[in-house]
Order: C-alpha cells, then structure tokens, then sequence
C-alpha cells in the first residue's frame, strides 16, 4: 500500500512499506513530518529545485533516528547544505538534469532508479522507479502559458521533454531486468496553477497525451482548490479517454492510501 500525504503547495510525502519519501518541502502548516520523525524507516528528501516555495533549508534539521537522504537540484547547492546534510546518518546527492541514479541508490530500501529530467522554469523533475512502483513528480516542469509572445515557445520546449521521459518510461516498460511492480506507473504529480486562468489545465492535459499514470495529483494550485476537481471532470468528457483518476488533495495534512 502506498499512502500520499499533502504536506502544502508541491510538497508531499510518500509513505512506502521501508522508507518515506518527501518532495519539495516548503512549509508544513499541519506538521505531517513530524508524525512520521520516531519511525525506524529511512527518509529520502527530494528537491527539485531551489524557489523557495519548493525548497527549505529546515530539511537539513529535521531528526529522526533513522538514516536520511538528500537528493537535490544542484541549484540548491552551498558549502552550508554540503555540511549540514552530510552529518551523522545523512548522505547527499546533487543531480541535474540528464542524471540517472542506480548504483547511489543501493543503501535505500525499495528504490531501483532515479530518472532526472529538466523543467520549463528552473530545475529537476524525477521519474522515480521502486520495487512498489513509479511515480514522477513534475516540479516546475509544466506548460506556463501566461498567453503571451512566449507561449509557443514555451509549449514546444514542455513537449520537448515530456517527449523524453516517455521514451524514458518506454524503456523502463520493457526492461526484462525490473520487476513487474515496477513496471507500473502508480502516481505522477503534475503543476495545475491557478495563475494561469484559462490555460490552468493545459499542461496536465498535455502531460496525459504522453504518459498515462493510474493516479495523476494536481499540484502547485496557488490557491486553485477548485482545479483538480474541473480536471476530472474535463476527463469524463467525449474526447478524453484516459483512464487515470485525479486525486483531490487541496488543504494541508489530508491524505489518501493507493491500494
């Protein structure tokens, strides 16, 4: 079982049978970490890139007793996160994109690959493959089309990298060395920003012409509370055939389990 926990904006935890992992920590208003702080299982906090509404130095504090990983976006690179992160049980990983991380990830219990891909904004996204499944977290990657003379642009350089990790997933798809567990494309978080208005769904709609995951969490909604519910409902129209379930985590600290 995988249970999700909205932690806020693009942050969530992902609590897996032997390790938790955490992406794009930001804040926590309802303070999901530390629920989580006195178990034996390992933390491995992911960061996609350094805006400050995706990530927060607080990561380098937080305790438990057990062994902690830090793999994030080189721009969130100093010689203070060098020292801080790397103190008692804690171990650091700076990627960029292009990046493929296996044999780095052997002393982490469930996780086979790490696919870093790059974003539209600034930064990493991941493809993240485990022995309980796949799932990518999109970070700033996304179509943002303020409707502007960058729109087009914009559009061919988001398609441009969707069209890479789909090849990417392909590959991962067919590969005899994975088990079939892995095979499966469980959950993608994918930007849908209120900001945007009329093109708030756009790079979601997008994302799913590409890759097609079970679950699809709208994240990034700048206060869009309404956006993930309009998605599954623009889905169930003629013309949208994907299977894929949108989950509605909108407030901080609710959660779902993934059966």
């Amino acid at each position: 079982m995988t249970n999700i926990h909205f932690i806020d904006h693009s942050g969530f935890l992902i609590e897996l049978e032997e390790v938790f992992l955490v992406f794009d920590f930001f804040q926590d208003p309802t303070q999901v970490l530390s629920r989580f702080s006195k178990s034996e299982k390992p933390f491995v906090f992911f960061v996609s890139h350094s805006h400050q509404d995706h990530w927060n130095q607080e990561i380098l504090n937080f305790k438990t007793n057990a062994p902690i990983y830090y793999i994030l976006d080189g721009s969130c690179d100093s010689e203070e996160v060098r020292q801080a992160a790397t103190k008692d049980q804690r171990e650091l990983i700076l990627v960029k994109p292009g990046d493929l991380l296996q044999g780095q990830l052997h002393g982490i219990p469930s996780l086979l690959r790490l696919y870093v891909f790059g974003s539209t904004d600034e930064g990493s996204s991941f493809l993240l493959v485990s022995t309980a499944g796949s799932f990518i977290h999109m970070g700033d990657l996304n179509d943002w089309d303020w409707q502007d003379e960058d729109s087009e642009k914009m559009e061919a350089d988001y398609k441009a990298e969707l069209t890479r990790i789909a090849a990417t997933w392909s590959e991962i798809h067919q590969d005899e060395t994975l088990p079939s567990e892995s095979k499966h494309l469980q959950l993608s978080f994918v930007p849908v920003d209120k900001r945007l208005e009329e093109t708030a769904l756009k790079g979601a709609l997008t994302f799913l012409h590409y890759l097609q995951p079970e679950y699809l969490l709208p994240m990034h909604l700048s206060g869009g509370t309404e956006l993930p519910r309009e998605l599954a409902n623009t889905l169930r129209q003629p013309g949208h055939p994907n299977t894929v379930q949108v989950l509605e985590l909108t407030e901080p600290g609710q959660n779902i389990s993934l059966v």
